[in-house]
This record gives structure tokens, C-alpha cells and sequence, in this order.
């Protein structure tokens, strides 16, 4: 699943998590290297492997206004310009959580009453949203709204939510208001990057369980490295996570690529908290890159034989 790594403050809401992952010590099962019978000749590695581009505000910002122009709300409604109505106050977000968001948001009148506009909105997200739930006000407050969350990704776009918020007019009808919060990736250092000339790569997985342990194998197949390689090379840096909680999963997997088995590492990349991996390049820690949908603790589970739910 592909994470958001946003927070509107003082809105309610679905909570919107990633899962984390938290490193253990623990004893340690090591195997012999594995070298495997790849066919054709050594691809390079870290040359042909494409770095994603990163997003920009500006980007991030026009998709967000984008989505606030063609919100679908019942016929009749139309764009409300002027002051806020004073019921939405209580609601303005205290700016982007990160510092990779940016915020839009616009006013309409509807004729339809509250439950009608939240009812056509969940069943009309905008284009490339999905309808995520809808949400009611404390008893206190009057405010009910509905959350669409982004599908669509422009690269160098890495999330987006639309929040409408619906209150009853000052005589009839509804008034509605549309927040959206889209977020946009860094770009990513060059240190980032696994270097050409690696020949080995030590997998493991550190299993905090019952029983804690760590498993690792060393790989020296060219096809092997060559593919790790580029599944790291191939991911956005990270957006900040600074705002995000996380729950902890006592699972850590690492990748350490080396010139030759036994060598010190060149680099290294351990899964983290919030669906990230930490890198180390050469001992010197690097910014974090991102792999919300699992990628390398699959691989990496896969490659040592680990079963769920440790994969």
C-alpha cells in the first residue's frame, strides 16, 4: 500500500498510516556464499538503472489546485467566493506537516442538503482518487465531510488527499469546503546510488521473535547484485517523517554490497520506520528513500527463505 505521509491537523479523519519496521540485536544464523549459475555476460552495475525524477512544489501544487477545481458536487453548486464562513473555521490546517506538501482548498454553495452532498461526493471522487470514508463532526460541531485519497501518480508525485467538508448553509442547502494536501518526493544524493564494481551482496533479515535471530547469505551471481542494485537505484528518496506515527514491527532487513565477499561494505541499506530504508554509503549516512509497497523486504524474505511473518 502505498503510504501518505500526511496529517491534517485539527481535521478528522482516517487515520492514515505506514507500517514501520524496528532493528533488534539477536543471534546469528550465517550461510556460506551463494553464487548462482547466471546465463550471459555481467550486466554494469548502477549505470543503465534509472533513478526516479523527483516532484517539485510547484508540481505538487497544481495537481492540488487541480483536484480542488473538479471536485464533483450535486447540480447547482457553485464556487464561493468572499469571506470563509465562519463554521470552517475551527478547521484550517496550520500548514503542511512536511516539508514536502502543499495545501489547496476552495468554497461552494450546493442547494443539496449535507447528507445528499456527502453522499454524491463519496460516490464521485475526483479523477484519479478513490473514495476512502466518510467522517462526522463531534456532537459539538456540525461539520461532516468526506476523504478521497490519491491513485494517480505523476511522477514525482508521492501523495495526495481530498478532504470535503460540509456544513449546513446559513438558510438552506450546504456549504462545502475542499482541502487537498499533496505531497511530492525529494531528490535523491548521489551517494544514494549502489556503485559499479560490486561483486557481492550480503542479504539478511534480524527476526526480534520468541526465538531472536538473525538469517544472511552472500550472494556473488552478477544477475543477483546487478537486480539489487537496481531495485534500490530505482527508489524515490523520502519524503519527511517527521509527523508520521509508526507502528514497530520487530523485522529488519539489510542489503550490504561489497566488491568482494568479506569486504567491507561500500554500501548499505536497512529497512526503517514508516515504510523507508536507511542507507549508508561508505559510513556515511544518507537520506532516507522510500519503499511504501514492501519491495525490498519481500525480495529480500524471498531470497533467504523467510516465511510470513517475517516477509
Amino acid at each position: 500500500m502505498r503510504g501518505t505521509g500526511l496529517r491534517r491537523r485539527a481535521m478528522p479523519g482516517a487515520a492514515l498510516l505506514a507500517g514501520s519496521l524496528l532493528l533488534a540485536s539477536c543471534t546469528s544464523t550465517t550461510s556460506a556464499p551463494v553464487t548462482s549459475r547466471a546465463a550471459g555476460q555481467p550486466r554494469p552495475i548502477g549505470l543503465a538503472d534509472q533513478t526516479p525524477p523527483p516532484g517539485s512544489r510547484t508540481q505538487a501544487l497544481q495537481l492540488a489546485e487541480s483536484l480542488v477545481a473538479h471536485v464533483a458536487l450535486p447540480p447547482g453548486s457553485a464556487r464561493l467566493s468572499g469571506p470563509e464562513p465562519p463554521v470552517f473555521r475551527p478547521w484550517d490546517p496550520s500548514g503542511p506537516s512536511a516539508p514536502e506538501t502543499v495545501e489547496a482548498s476552495g468554497l461552494w454553495t450546493s442547494p443539496a442538503s449535507t447528507d445528499q452532498v456527502s453522499a454524491f461526493a463519496s460516490a464521485h471522487p475526483p479523477a484519479g482518487t478513490r473514495f476512502l470514508t466518510q467522517f462526522l463532526a463531534p456532537p459539538s460541531q456540525t461539520v461532516t465531510g468526506v476523504d478521497d485519497l490519491l491513485t494517480t501518480f505523476p511522477p514525482g508525485i508521492a501523495n495526495g488527499v481530498v478532504a470535503v467538508l460540509i456544513a449546513p448553509g446559513s438558510q438552506r442547502g450546504s456549504v462545502v469546503r475542499v482541502n487537498v494536501i499533496v505531497g511530492w518526493y525529494p531528490p535523491r544524493s548521489a551517494a544514494e546510488r549502489v556503485p559499479p564494481g560490486m561483486r557481492a551482496v550480503t542479504v539478511s533479515v534480524t527476526i526480534a521473535a520468541v526465538k531472536p535471530r538473525i538469517v544472511s547469505r552472500t550472494f556473488t551471481s552478477a544477475e543477483i547484485v546487478g537486480r539489487l542494485a537496481a531495485l534500490l537505484n530505482g527508489m524515490n528518496a523520502s519524503p519527511s517523517i517527521a509527523d508520521r506515527s509508526c507502528l514497530a514491527l520487530m523485522v529488519t532487513y539489510r542489503l550490504a554490497f561489497a566488491t568482494t565477499p568479506g569486504a567491507r561494505p561500500s554500501l548499505i541499506a536497512a529497512t526503517g520506520i514508516c515504510g523507508t530504508v536507511a542507507v549508508v554509503a561508505h559510513g556515511t549516512s544518507q537520506p532516507l528513500l522510500t519503499d511504501q509497497t514492501g519491495t525490498l523486504s519481500r525480495t529480500a524474505a524471498s531470497m533467504l527463505g523467510v516465511k510470513p511473518p517475517f516477509a
